[in-house]
């Protein structure tokens, strides 16, 4: 992102607290537009529409959102990142744990080819199936975050434990439950 870009979205989160506090949803809208219309290359334009999102969940437009996260997948179709919040977006927003079950599973695939993300996906898999009581789903999630092994300068978030106390001692092997925990484990 340029500087002047940068600069610009700066502006626009300063003052964005103020304009939902005022409820001048509208208001925040029209500068996102023209965040956009500024957007010179496609990681731009790619931060503008998840902001976008973000505001159409703020404001419970659902529909907008999604529509915007689908436009986000068209621009870069191998981006993780979206493929991610259309899967919360089922999950969370509009609470379709089918949906985001089928569209966690395209995530992972593109996690796997991009090598990127692929922890976070698959803690974004085991919470969906623990809501579903998929619990071969958790265990084989469970089983591919053991082996994994990010890769030397690989971008992931840390491996995850908060669901942990959600999978029920019957749900899976204890083996895997307690490699995983031990895993997790902050290290001091």
């Amino acid at each position: 992102m340029n500087a002047n870009f940068i600069g610009k979205i700066q502006e626009f989160d300063a003052s964005l607290f103020a304009s939902y506090r005022s409820a001048r949803f509208h208001e925040v809208e029209v500068r996102l537009r023209e965040l956009l219309a500024l957007a010179g290359n496609i990681d731009e334009r790619d931060h503008v529409l998840d902001m976008f999102v973000n505001h159409f969940h703020f404001v419970g437009d659902l529909l907008r959102a999604r529509q915007v996260l689908e436009e986000r997948i068209v621009l870069s179709p191998d981006l993780v990142e979206a493929r991610i919040g259309l899967t919360e977006h089922y999950h969370y927003h509009e609470e379709d744990i089918e949906k985001a079950a089928e569209t966690v599973e395209i995530a992972l695939q593109k996690a796997f080819v991009k090598n990127r993300q692929v922890r976070q996906v698959l803690g974004v898999r085991i919470r969906i199936a623990l809501k579903r009581k998929d619990y071969a789903t958790v265990n084989n999630s469970l089983s591919m975050l053991l082996t994994y092994e990010l890769p030397h300068g690989g971008f992931d978030v840390a491996l995850e434990s908060d669901f942990i106390p959600q999978i029920p001692l019957e749900a899976t092997t204890n083996d895997i439950l307690m490699r995983y925990k031990e895993l997790a484990k902050p290290k001091v």
